[in-house]
């Protein structure tokens, strides 16, 4: 258990989390936070509506949201969009969330195993390109992994 002293205590005895224990309530510090999730809004299925609420939630708070995920996809397995498959997007959300898209490769049969690695794999190199934040500090990054299973 952390100790009750400590921001993360505090959050955690109020029901809290790790983000709201960052925030400097007396100033209400506007947080930089970096989400990455495979998965995102338009997508319905999986994390993507959870990701999605997170991120308006925080927004609506005041803090500045950047999203690095995928192009819609899931859970039918195909190019929503028809982009290219390392291409790349930027779009503000109406809420202000910043989402940048990655192209990667998708796989026919998910449920094979050298199909989702190479999926799984595609993202990654796809994501690697906007890691270099250009001097761009974030307070906070959010990481979401699905499982392979």
């Amino acid at each position: 258990m952390a100790d009750p002293e400590d921001g993360f205590g505090r959050a955690a005895a109020r029901g809290g989390g790790v983000i709201e224990s960052c925030v400097n309530h007396s100033n209400r510090t506007r947080l930089q936070v970096l989400v990455i999730s495979t998965y995102f809004a338009p997508d319905v299925c999986g994390i993507a509506p959870i990701v999605g609420d997170l991120c308006e939630g925080l927004t609506q708070n005041g803090h500045s949201v950047t999203v690095l995920t995928s192009f819609p996809h899931y859970p039918e397995w195909k190019n929503k969009e028809q982009c290219r498959p390392w291409s790349k997007r930027t779009e503000v959300q109406p809420d202000g969330t910043e989402v940048v898209r990655h192209g990667a490769f998708i796989p026919k049969q998910p449920s094979g195993i050298s199909g989702r690695l190479c999926y799984e794999f595609s993202m990654f190199l796809s994501l690697l390109r906007s890691l270099r934040t250009r001097g761009r500090r974030f307070d906070v990054m959010y990481v979401v992994c699905p499982s392979i299973g």
